[in-house]
């Protein structure tokens, strides 16, 4: 399968890096991040990123040596890797598909919650001049 390599930069963000997620067609993201530079090492982040992936259809990689990302990788499933020919050799496992949601009742009324709800304009406001 190919593989789509971002190198990241060191002023990227959580938004800048989906924009160029969603530029390639590669069912494989292979971030790589840069020697210098503190970027996305919350969890937050990467979990952003990782359901981004996932919308795409896509599986998410990480090419680090940060410690910190590392971490914040692992319980999230996000395979580390410590060079980009590692990543590339690597066989990626199928990708597993997300939760689906079902609704659980009927369909809410949202117009009965309008009648039902609807505040009466006060009378001050009706004698204006």
């Amino acid at each position: 399968m190919k593989t789509h390599v971002i190198q990241l930069d060191e002023h990227d963000d959580v938004v800048s890096v989906r924009d160029r997620m969603s530029g390639g067609r590669a069912a494989r993201l292979l971030l790589v991040y840069p020697k210098r530079g503190r970027i996305l090492d919350r969890a937050l982040d990467l979990r952003l990123l990782q359901r981004h992936a996932v919308s795409l259809g896509a599986q998410l990689a990480l090419v680090t040596r940060r410690a910190a990302v590392r971490r914040a990788a692992a319980p999230l499933g996000i395979p580390v890797f410590r060079n980009t020919p590692d990543a590339q050799q690597y066989i990626w496992p199928e990708p597993v598909k997300g939760p689906r949601f079902k609704r659980v009742g009927p369909r809410p009324d949202f117009r009965l919650w309008r009648r039902t709800f609807h505040v009466e304009e006060p009378a001050w406001l009706a004698n204006q001049f």
